[in-house]
């Protein structure tokens, strides 16, 4: 096939024919070619006027026409009065026709242009072909330059008749009447036309079929001819003897007891008798498993471990309630709980075992005993109790520990309150701990009289309070007479004041010789409260 292509250039070096060979789909040469055309170049020559002497004279402007090449104007401007000059272009395309008029004042002239525009349509031809070739057939576009220099485009459509081949079959018994022919013909749209004729040679059909028979017979050769749409058909059939089958199998169950054995009456794939022994192996499975509790609460090291399996046949497989399978028999970091552990072996026999608790691990209670309080320089005995049997124990404290170690120990001499901590672990190694706060209050010593004598001699003339400690505050001192009647009470006194106390009088009046009642209320320093009761003498 060849196949022209038509392109223009405004460039001289670029005019000429170019001729490319290729080979197409169907291995044949393929001619493309290439028509370069050079495009005109385009010049005008205007001739203005000017009113203005010195406007006058040529002049050249330089564009691109609608071909893409140079296009040259040439003014000629003379001078003259008034001038009008009529212009006619043509512009490729559709349109109305319309007229541009351009007056130009310069000096004492006026210079008038018309321009008509005048449309020259696009011409487009559509031509329509068909071809036997393959590679003939598409659609084909050309672009020429009309007389007015606008494109006129042909596109061609070439459609392609295909060609048609008839296949004629048949067949013969007689090996005279075999054919094989090629004959071509032109069909309607001129193109080939092929009809294959094949009569082929079937001869006489032999079948050979083989079958089997339980029925000895029916045992031999058989020769039958089967008469054909065409040919004769010879089938030999040839059936053997197929004697009944026996077989033996040994089933394992999962399970006690059951029959030992059991026949089965069949029919074999050839359809003759078969017999099916069976013979029954039963077995039991069961085990053995020790549970390890959890050693101390909070551990999480519960153990479960199958010591034995009975029964069954090996190997075996484990697995601790619906978790994976596994081979060993230990399950271990256990919570406190209840568990089961599956077992199967290897003809899928299961047992199941249920209710395992892991009990949860021990908790060591220790008991220090209650708070105490005490003074300085005190002893003070310590003493754990505790619900597991120890193995080791451990007292802290800020004063010093005949036996840090030991259940039992003694703390002192107090020099100031502190707590004491306990810390103690049983023979399993579970830990336990406890405290205890041991009040030290400061060491006191006070005094109070027995009698006085308020008879105004300024020896023990006032009851009062005195100590071996200044700064003591008597909250409170009250006197009852012995039948319960107050007769005196006053607080805030200071200790170690022989001037204010009890001056044994009541109302202004001195009280009669004889025992009264006291009750004092004493402010320690560590802000606590020493009540004191008694009974003191009144002498004259």
């Amino acid at each position: 096939d060849t196949i022209y292509f038509l392109n223009n250039t405004c460039d001289p070096a670029l005019v000429g024919k170019d001729t490319f060979f290729f080979n197409n789909q169907f291995g044949c040469d393929s001619l493309i070619i290439t028509q370069t055309n050079l495009l005109p170049s385009s010049s005008k020559y205007v001739q203005v006027y000017t009113c203005d002497p010195l406007q006058a004279g040529p002049d050249t402007l330089h564009f691109m026409n609608y071909l893409g090449c140079d296009s040259t104007v040439y003014i000629m401007t003379t001078f003259s009065g008034i001038y009008q000059e009529t212009n006619q272009v043509q512009i490729c395309g559709q349109g109305a026709p319309y007229s541009d008029t351009l007056t130009i004042i310069s000096g004492p002239c006026d210079s008038l242009f018309i321009t008509d525009y005048i449309y020259s349509p696009l011409d487009t031809i559509w031509q329509m072909g068909t071809t036997c070739q393959a590679a003939q057939a598409g659609i084909f576009v050309e672009v020429f330059p009309d007389v007015n220099g606008c494109d006129s485009t042909i596109i061609t459509q070439v459609n392609l008749q295909l060609s048609d081949t008839t296949l004629v079959e048949g067949v013969t018994c007689d090996k005279a009447n075999e054919l094989y022919t090629i004959q071509t013909f032109a069909n309607q749209w001129g193109c080939d036309s092929t009809v294959w004729i094949s009569i082929i040679y079937i001869g006489i059909d032999t079948q050979f079929v083989q079958k089997t028979s339980c029925d000895p017979a029916q045992v031999g050769i058989m020769t039958q001819t089967i008469p054909g749409p065409f040919c004769d058909t010879v089938r030999m059939t040839e059936t053997t003897w197929v004697a009944f089958t026996e077989s033996r199998d040994t089933i394992t169950l999962c399970q006690s007891i059951g029959p030992a054995s059991d026949t089965l009456f069949l029919t074999n794939q050839s359809g003759c008798d078969s017999l099916v022994i069976r013979k029954y192996m039963y077995t039991n499975l069961s085990a053995e498993i020790d549970i390890d509790p959890e050693r101390c609460a909070g551990d999480a090291d519960g153990q479960l471990m199958v010591t034995q399996v009975l029964g069954g046949n090996p190997p075996f497989a484990y697995r601790l309630g619906n978790g994976a399978w596994q081979t060993g028999t230990i399950f271990s970091n256990l919570l406190p709980g209840t568990y089961s552990v599956e077992i199967i072996d290897r003809n899928d026999c299961t047992l199941t075992l249920s209710g395992l608790v892991v009990s949860a691990g021990s908790i060591l209670t220790l008991d220090a005993g209650p708070d105490r309080e005490a003074s300085v320089g005190d002893l003070v005995n310590l003493s754990v109790q505790s619900n597991l049997s120890l193995q080791q124990v451990q007292w802290v404290a800020k004063d010093g520990l005949t036996c840090p170690t030991c259940p039992t120990s003694q703390l002192g001499p107090l020099t100031e309150s502190q707590t004491v901590l306990v810390d103690g672990w049983s023979v399993d190694g579970c830990p336990g701990s406890d405290q205890l706060d041991i009040l030290v209050k400061s060491r006191v010593h006070i005094f109070i009289p027995n009698s006085f004598s308020p008879n105004d001699d300024g020896i023990n003339d006032l009851f009062t309070v005195y100590s071996d400690e200044d700064g003591l505050i008597i909250r409170n001192l009250s006197i009852f007479d012995r039948w319960g009647n107050a007769l005196y009470h006053q607080g805030a006194l200071p200790v170690n004041d022989p001037s204010q106390g009890w001056n044994g009088h009541f109302r202004g009046e001195r009280m009669d010789p004889g025992v009264y009642i006291y009750v004092i209320e004493l402010l320690l320093p560590d802000g606590k409260i020493q009540i004191s009761k008694g009974d003191v003498t009144v002498l004259h």
